[in-house]
Parts: structure tokens; C-alpha cells; sequence
């Protein structure tokens, strides 16, 4: 019986010597190809990736801000989004210049809106910020005539939602400036 049990262990050990070792074999949808070792592997997890995914770095595109819901002026324009640790956003909407329009050529300056939060309803990242405290300098120059040039509030029902799209992200910024009797409304589709 000793020797049934010494041969077979025999037996078991080459067996054992000449198999090969099991390779995980991983490829990216960038082509890279990463392999393994499965003894070497200790803990294999999946986990979901953080809600901000996507939406940090400079987009550039076209940003269309419709006055009063009466006309619509267009800029060039390059936003910046951060993703912060507590998965939220901040957007630093940069200065620009609406030319020709009925109060003449408008500077809307720069700002940042911060801790933007994920809308699970909604599916978008929203935050309504009109009692932040948060102040834009704005200039109007009509005829070379300056008639506005001061620093206003974003107040009232200011609000941002920043979505997804297929090319890259969509921002609908509606605000409030000062006490001006008319709402703003900024939609930027831009890309990285």
C-alpha cells in the first residue's frame, strides 16, 4: 500500500512539473496586451468608475447665450472642469467677448463654479448657485462708449447642469446678473 500511495505521489509531482502554469490574458481597447501569472494573482476586484470619469480636462467649443429668450450671440470659447475628491465638479468658465449685440460688444468675465453634484435623477452634474456669492465682471462698450464696467452677482436662480455627449460635454448655464431685469441662458458644447 506504501508503494501505491509513493507512486502515485511520484506520479502527481511530474504531472505537476510538466504542466503550465495558467496566464490571464488582458487587452485594452488601445491594443495593450497585459498577461499574468494566475499563482501570482491575489484579489481581482471590479469596481465602478468614479462619476466625474470623463467630464475633467479643457473642452473647446462654441458657447451660444441667448438674452431674455429674445436673441442669441455665440463665442469661441475653452472651458476647464476639475473632479474633485468627494465626486462633484468645479467649472472655470473662462472670459469672454459677445460682439454686436444690442447693448453693444459685451465682456462677461471669467468665474469658477465649484462642487457641482451628480443628479441621479436628472443624469446630469447640477448645482444651483445664485447664493454663492459668486461675481462676474461684465462690460458693455457701445460706439466706444463704455456703459457698463463693474463686478455683479450671479444671483436669483442661477444654475449649471454639465452633461455627457457623444463628442464631449454639453453645459447649460442659466443665470442671473445684478439686478438686471433679464435672464441669461449660456449652452456650450465643447470637446477635449
Amino acid at each position: 500500500m506504501k508503494n501505491i500511495l509513493l507512486a502515485s505521489a511520484l506520479s502527481l509531482l511530474s504531472f505537476n512539473a510538466f504542466a503550465q502554469a495558467e496566464v490571464v490574458r488582458i487587452e485594452l481597447n488601445d491594443g495593450t496586451v497585459y498577461k499574468y501569472n494566475v499563482a501570482d494573482v491575489k484579489v481581482i476586484d471590479f469596481e465602478d468608475a468614479p462619476l466625474t470619469d470623463g467630464f475633467a480636462g479643457e473642452f473647446a467649443g462654441t458657447n451660444t447665450v441667448n438674452v431674455g429668450g429674445m436673441v442669441s450671440y455665440t463665442a469661441s470659447v475653452t472651458m476647464t472642469i476639475t473632479a474633485n475628491e468627494d465626486e462633484t465638479l468645479n467649472i472655470t468658465i473662462p472670459t469672454y467677448v459677445l460682439s454686436n449685440t444690442v447693448m453693444g460688444d459685451l465682456t462677461l468675465g471669467e468665474h469658477t463654479i465649484s462642487n457641482i453634484a451628480w443628479d441621479e435623477e436628472a443624469g446630469v452634474f447640477k448645482r444651483a448657485y445664485g447664493s454663492d456669492g459668486i461675481k462676474m465682471h461684465f462690460t458693455a462698450v457701445q460706439g466706444g462708449t463704455t456703459s457698463m464696467d463693474s463686478d455683479y452677482e450671479l444671483n436669483g436662480d442661477s444654475y449649471i447642469t454639465i452633461e455627457k455627449t457623444d463628442n464631449g460635454i454639453k453645459v447649460v448655464d442659466s443665470f442671473s446678473l445684478g439686478n438686471m431685469p433679464f435672464g441669461l441662458t449660456a449652452t456650450f458644447e465643447g470637446t477635449k
